[in-house]
């Protein structure tokens, strides 16, 4: 039984950051001209470099189906599934970051339903987190490979940003990116690496369907919203011996606000949680 939740643990991680690094939170400035996705990502590469701090809501759903090798014999099922739901609040500065979350999620007909205190150590890819009820602050490291792809829309490939869809309206700008399209580009990268680490390995890894959608501030060229609209994750791969074919449909809204308003008193890390 600890063997099956160990996996299943292991899956929920790479589907949550799944969602962080399609979510890519990206940073602009409005005084070039905006004419085109290119030259929007480098507006918002400019505005969020002098953005010292911002807040970040977000709303996220999926529904985890896993398979694994010896599942029929050990629980009479060829797959689980487990819906989830996460929502999170968060004070960022431009290395560390501060938030409280709560997930929810079910699995055999038991549920859960967890808040959790974290803060995130951006520059060096560490996550302290504190479960409510807690006294202990658990220290996650993170392959850098991922905080490099989540830093910026200005992050992707010319290649990448000449597919998206652009368009201007009254009060902002959008792009809409096929989320396939993104999921290729995300191959290219050490995606995998801390996962490896971990035990993990993960041989195919696709993205068959859904959409992001980036909102940006017609003023300041800053993102104030992401969309995950159905974005649909397969992958397989191997953990601990044991061959895993996972499937996550994710739906998340993202919405960014008070940028350069948050004191760092909100989103610094306090020496006793860090130890040091």
């Amino acid at each position: 039984m600890k063997r099956k939740w160990t996996l299943i643990g292991a899956a929920l991680v790479l589907a949550i950051g799944m969602t962080g690094m399609l979510s890519a939170c990206g940073g602009g400035g409005g005084e070039a001209q905006i004419t085109d996705a290119a030259s929007l990502a480098a507006a918002n590469q400019s505005a969020q470099a002098a953005a010292e701090s911002y807040h970040m809501d977000m709303d996220m759903n999926m529904e985890l189906t896993l398979k694994m090798d010896g599942l029929q014999e050990v629980m009479d099922t060829e797959s689980l599934t487990m819906p989830m739901t996460m929502k999170m609040s968060m004070d960022a500065g431009k290395e560390t970051a501060h938030a409280d979350s709560n997930t929810s999620m079910s699995l055999m007909g038991q549920s859960m339903d967890q808040d959790a205190e974290m803060y995130i150590d951006m520059a060096n890819g560490v996550t302290y987190t504190k479960a409510k009820g807690s006294d202990r602050w658990e220290k996650t490291e993170t392959d850098s490979s991922m905080s490099d792809m989540m830093n910026s829309v200005a992050e992707m490939s010319a290649d990448l940003l000449a597919k998206a869809e652009y368009a201007e309206t009254d009060s902002g700008y959008t792009l809409t990116l096929d989320a396939a399209e993104m999921g290729e580009a995300l191959k290219e990268t050490n995606l995998f690496g801390s996962y490896s680490e971990a035990g993990m390995e993960f041989k195919e890894f696709n993205i068959n369907g859904g959409e992001i959608v980036y909102t940006f501030d017609k003023e300041s060229a800053l993102i104030t919203k992401i969309e995950m609209k159905a974005v649909d994750v397969k992958a397989k791969g191997d953990m601990q011996g044991t061959a895993i074919d996972m499937q996550v449909p994710i739906t998340t809204t993202i919405e960014y606000s008070q940028y350069g308003e948050i004191e760092p008193a909100a989103y610094e890390i306090p020496a006793d949680v860090t130890g040091k």
